[in-house]
Parts: structure tokens; C-alpha cells; sequence
């Protein structure tokens, strides 16, 4: 896990500005919580979809692709990170869930081939983002308590956030190789 440089460019304050506008086109996604009857729904924006049916290719879902694009490319090159292929790009909004308490979205992983994940946050709503992972004969859990435009990086593992606990949690995802 690694926390990135954030250029704050004219590209990513239009990004941001247009993300969290109320005209922005959202999708709400509703998912059973494993092991329980529980759903949990956030929004959704899906920039460039992730391959799907063993294709090998990514899909253009949205209009303003080449603005995060831009985007996702000057955080890259400022932080000197050579890439070769996104697989993904999407904008993630949960609301908070106050009968959560302290408790975590779904555990998963993006992809099931080698990648990396990156992490845009765009509001300063809370809610750590978790990275476990096995250490030397032990579980070793990684953590994030983002503030607003703070930018993580991290391999293409097992992950969750926390339940923000006041306002919207409003996230870019990024996958990549």
C-alpha cells in the first residue's frame, strides 16, 4: 500500500467538480452480504467497464471518459508510475449506513488476473479503506483513513472499506497493469 502525490491539476478539478455535481448520472448497485440476508446498495458511475466473459478488452461506458482518462494519467506520470493497460475506471458513492456501525462493505477483488488498484478520494467523508493480506505466519491487516484527495495505491488484492458516518463517500477506482 502506498499513499500517492496528488497534482490537483485544471483536469482533476473539473473531474471532481463534475463527479460531485448533482448532474451527474449515477447507478445504484445492490449487493447481498455474505453470509447474511443483509444488502448493502451504493451508486455507481462506470467510466470504462472491466473485461467481462473472458474478453480481453475493456469497454467504453461514458461520455466523459477522456476527461478521467487525463485525469488518471497526470496522477500517474507525476508520481512517476510507468503503466501498460487500464482495466477499469469507475466512480463508487456510498452513503453512510447507520445501522452499520463500524462494519465493512463486501471484501473483494477487482480482477482475478495480476493488477494494481488506485484510489481517488474525492469527498472527506471517512471510512478506511482495508488491505489484509498474510504476513510471516500471521494476518496483517493494512489500513487507510482518507482525507479528500488523498490517492492510495496498492496490489491487486483483497479489499473493503468502513461505512462512512456522515456524509457520502465518493471514490474514482482505477485498475491497471
Amino acid at each position: 500500500m502506498k499513499i500517492l502525490k496528488n497534482p490537483k491539476t485544471i483536469n482533476y478539478k473539473q473531474f471532481k467538480s463534475l463527479v460531485l455535481s448533482e448532474n451527474f448520472s449515477w447507478h445504484e448497485i445492490s449487493q447481498r452480504m455474505p453470509g447474511s440476508a443483509d444488502t448493502h446498495s451504493f451508486m455507481s458511475h462506470t467510466f470504462l467497464a472491466r473485461p467481462v466473459d473472458h474478453k480481453r478488452y475493456s469497454t467504453v461506458q461514458s461520455s466523459t471518459i477522456d476527461l478521467c482518462y487525463r485525469v488518471l494519467m497526470e496522477i500517474f506520470e507525476f508520481n512517476q508510475i510507468d503503466i501498460n493497460y487500464i482495466y477499469r475506471m469507475n466512480a463508487n458513492k456510498t452513503y453512510p449506513d447507520s445501522g452499520n456501525g463500524d462494519k465493512c462493505a463486501q471484501m473483494h477483488v477487482d480482477h482475478s488476473w495480476n493488477h494494481n488498484n488506485i484510489l481517488i478520494y474525492l469527498t472527506n467523508a471517512g471510512g478506511k479503506t482495508i488491505v489484509p493480506r498474510i504476513g510471516k505466519s500471521r494476518f496483517i491487516s493494512r489500513s487507510h483513513n482518507p482525507k479528500e484527495d488523498d490517492i492510495m495505491q496498492f496490489g491487486g488484492s483483497f479489499h473493503t472499506h468502513e461505512y462512512p458516518k456522515r456524509n457520502p463517500r465518493v471514490v474514482l477506482v482505477g485498475t491497471y497493469i
